[in-house]
């Protein structure tokens, strides 16, 4: 499974390197509060919810890049994830795309709680079977425009319950 962060932060990187003539400077942020193993564990048990949208961006010409191809990841949304989505994209509480190169270390056992898809040709993407809960969906939309790469990632906190289709446009 890829490292999620690695792939956003090097993307960052290559995308803030082309708006500013050089490679950013990398700025760590710590993740202190500590990994919440039982409540991490909602992700393994089936639910009768489902999490499905799409996630695009709009370029200054007009047209809209999906994030067709790219995966896609929900995390339970606990306490250590939450901390790690504004470490990572400045809140936590409303949909963000990256727009800084942080990095932050990650709990070896962060990965193993999630799941993951990958975004059709529409940039469509679902989750079924999802238990009832707080999470963090998180993808990331990129394109090239000459030898620049544009776009970033981005993530929106959704809760599901009783049975319910929850449909999310992650356009920050």
């Amino acid at each position: 499974m890829k490292n999620l962060l690695g792939v956003i932060a090097a993307a960052a990187m290559l995308s803030l390197a082309a708006c500013g003539g050089g490679l950013p400077q990398v700025h760590t942020q710590g993740v202190w509060d500590d990994y919440a193993r039982d409540a991490a564990q909602i992700i393994h048990e089936k639910g009768d919810n489902a999490i499905m949208g799409q996630a695009f961006l709009r370029q200054q010409g007009g047209d809209v890049v999906t994030c067709a191809g790219s995966e896609v990841y929900l995390f339970p949304r606990t306490s250590y994830a939450t901390e790690r989505m504004s470490a990572i994209y400045g809140t936590a509480r409303h949909q963000a795309m990256l727009v800084a190169d942080i990095q932050t270390p990650m709990h070896p056992e962060y990965e193993a709680a999630m799941r993951e898809t990958v975004c059709d040709a529409g940039g469509n993407f679902s989750f079924e079977e999802v238990a009832d809960g707080s999470y963090f969906v998180q993808t990331a939309v990129f394109w090239r425009a000459g030898y620049n790469w544009q776009g970033g990632s981005m993530m929106s906190p959704v809760v599901v319950a009783g049975g319910e289709t929850k449909k999310l446009v992650i356009n920050p």
